[in-house]
């Protein structure tokens, strides 16, 4: 009979290159009745990337033998590195066993991309989502569609590689300086009723909502989390939520790398700063900025954790809220967990090139959290520039030395009380920094304003950050 093989590529995720200071250019190969089909070549170098391209190979006057000895070779590679032994992954099906399934489509399912000519054949470089239909004429048609849908349970993986499980226990514990800016149709002096939404994979599991009391929210809850190595899924997203009357809204969010986590980067009680947007809250990019901590321009506050992973067989997920009694000890300790360490943001703003609008008076706002920050002299532009020539020190403090845990520094640019242009930058990238900094800002989405993207504001500045107090003689 005539066949039609119809292949959805869908997207990639977390692919590597083999230079580990840049990113891939990821193309996939795909070849079946002889013939060869490609991706289209990427504008730029990702990690990840959404294709939904479709192709459709077809073959006349093929025998059943015929069909059970055909395949379906799926190769991965990096653009700019075409060597076999480097491609991401070399992936074959047999048309048969597509056939196989129900409606002889196979949905949505993620290949763990291994290369078997590579010298270590277990590594995985990459996740790669595809669909694929093998279809009769005689059959009826099935369109394949994109799904968003992360189920690692859908995931085929190389012969060459083992499947282990490890349960990850995410202990929640408080929330501090939770913002509850985010609905300005509250009641006066009705309080955040918040909890904490991990996602993964598909899942979702939330804490119980609380009441927030003296401005702080407790939730001593675990939240255990099953996972399978290797995942899919790089990140475990958080997202903080305020539960009102008729609907949840979004406060901020934070994330978390599975890796990190698999390597005991979170032994101990740590702080983790939440972000969002800083704009009206009925503005379509505020729920976005909130629920991505990435875009984030303002932050929202800090959760206390721990995490720690098991060994297991039988990984699975839960929620259990703690016990006052049994686990007495572990909240009395999360209770008692102060931010003793100490450092200093040292900041020099310089001058202010390129500002927005013509003749108009702006203020530079420098921002750690709610009550570290320091906002400089308002002054008017002179031919869109300013000369501020100001310093200060802004001083932020942690559970633990570790410098992840520091605030990310936040640079405003200030328009009648209205912060109109941002940049953030994470505190790892200033730590002991001398050197004078030139940063273009962006405009603020939620807030709406600045349209021009030329036109933001290039702050020249100082920016250090030191572990302790600054030496005095700086």
């Amino acid at each position: 009979g005539d066949y039609t093989l119809h292949i959805l590529i869908e997207q990639i995720k977390n692919a590597v290159c083999k230079n580990k200071d840049m990113l891939p250019s990821p193309c996939v190969k795909m070849t079946c009745f002889s013939k060869s089909q490609r991706t289209a070549k990427l504008k730029n170098n990702c990690s990840d990337n959404i294709y939904n391209e479709h192709f459709y190979f077809d073959q006349t006057d093929l025998s059943v033998s015929q069909l059970d000895k055909e395949k379906i070779l799926i190769e991965v590679y990096d653009y700019n590195n075409s060597s076999k032994e480097d491609y991401l992954g070399i992936y074959e099906f047999d048309i048969q066993y597509v056939y196989n399934f129900p409606n002889h489509t196979m949905k949505n399912t993620w290949i763990a991309l291994a290369n078997p000519k590579a010298e270590d054949i277990t590594k995985i470089n990459g996740y790669l989502k595809l669909s694929i239909s093998v279809l009769n004429d005689n059959d009826p048609r099935i369109e394949l569609t994109p799904s968003i849908d992360d189920n690692s349970d859908n995931c085929l993986i190389p012969s060459q590689i083992k499947l282990r499980y490890k349960e990850i226990s995410i202990q929640i514990f408080k929330g501090d300086g939770i913002s509850d800016e985010d609905d300005a149709t509250k009641k006066v002096g009705k309080k955040c009723e918040g909890f904490v939404e991990v996602s993964y994979m598909g899942t979702k599991l939330k804490t119980e909502v609380v009441d927030m009391v003296n401005d702080l929210i407790e939730w001593n809850t675990t939240i255990n989390l099953g996972i399978t190595i290797p995942a899919v899924s790089k990140t475990i997203e958080f997202a903080i939520k305020d539960k009102d009357l008729m609907k949840e809204n979004y406060l901020g969010a934070f994330s978390f790398s599975v890796e990190d986590i698999l390597n005991d980067r979170y032994p101990t009680f740590f702080y983790a700063n939440v972000y969002g947007g800083c704009g009206n809250s009925h503005n379509e990019y505020y729920k976005e900025m909130n629920t991505n901590s990435v875009l984030g321009s303002k932050w929202k506050g800090r959760v206390l954790m721990k995490i720690t992973v098991l060994e297991t067989d039988k990984p699975y997920n839960s929620v259990v809220k703690m016990d006052p009694k049994k686990d007495a000890n572990l909240i009395q300790l999360a209770g008692l967990t102060r931010r003793p360490n100490l450092w200093t943001f040292y900041c020099k703003v310089l001058d202010v090139y390129y500002l927005p609008f013509k003749d108009e008076s702006y203020s530079i706002r420098i921002e750690a959290d709610l009550e570290c920050f320091r906002l400089f002299s308002k002054k008017k532009a002179i031919n869109r520039n300013l000369s501020i020539q100001e310093g200060t020190n802004v001083q932020v403090y942690t559970c633990n030395k570790n410098i992840e845990e520091v605030n990310d520094i936040f640079i405003y640019l200030e328009k009648e009380g209205k912060r109109i242009c941002f940049q953030r930058i994470k505190a790892k990238y200033l730590l002991n920094n001398t050197n004078t900094m030139i940063v273009k800002l962006i405009p603020e989405p939620s807030v709406g304003i600045v349209k021009d993207t030329q036109m933001t504001g290039l702050v020249k500045l100082k920016l250090r950050l030191v572990n302790g107090v600054l030496p005095q003689n700086e």
